[in-house]
């Protein structure tokens, strides 16, 4: 079960590039070009993301049913 924890933490811990990148555009809120730029990444990322963690909740969802079934099974 640990790696599904150790994997969500991952996926977790990569999203906090989109913080990243919405505070450098922050900082760099004179420059309309790099912040829309930066938007643009964050956009993009964030879409990868959620498509990620719903392949993610339907691995677990997957997973979990499968091994409840097996576990009726042997009972």
């Amino acid at each position: 079960m640990s790696n599904w924890i150790d994997t969500e933490q991952q996926i977790l811990k990569c999203m906090d590039v989109l913080e990243d990148l919405a505070t450098l555009a922050e900082v760099n809120e004179h420059d309309d070009k790099l912040c829309d730029k930066l938007y643009a990444i964050k956009e993009v990322y964030q879409l990868r993301f959620d498509k990620l963690w719903s392949l993610y909740e339907k691995s677990t969802k997957d997973f979990y049913g499968f091994k409840a079934q097996a576990e009726k099974k042997t009972k």
